[in-house]
């Protein structure tokens, strides 16, 4: 996004995440700290909207399985505004 205010923006995006690396980073959270997770943000370095199929498609794994991964999360869509 190029954000002047934003320190991770200033080492530039890589690669966007696919849906399965999201979703095993809140599997990973889980299973390391041993404790429900009860919110999922998405927002920052990354930029939502810049990678609306993999997040959209992580939202849908995380609803989905909430039984086996989550059990009554919130899950929050956050995106920068886009300046053209």
């Amino acid at each position: 996004m190029g954000c002047a205010f934003c320190a991770t923006g200033a080492a530039g995006l890589t690669r966007s995440l696919s849906a399965s690396e999201i979703y095993d980073q809140v599997l990973h959270i889980r299973n390391d700290f041993e404790m429900r997770v009860s919110s999922v943000v998405f927002m920052g370095q990354g930029e939502p909207f810049m990678n609306y199929d993999n997040a959209l498609e992580a939202l849908r794994l995380l609803n989905s399985l909430t039984v086996l991964v989550l059990a009554h999360v919130i899950l929050r869509f956050l995106p920068a505004v886009l300046f053209q």
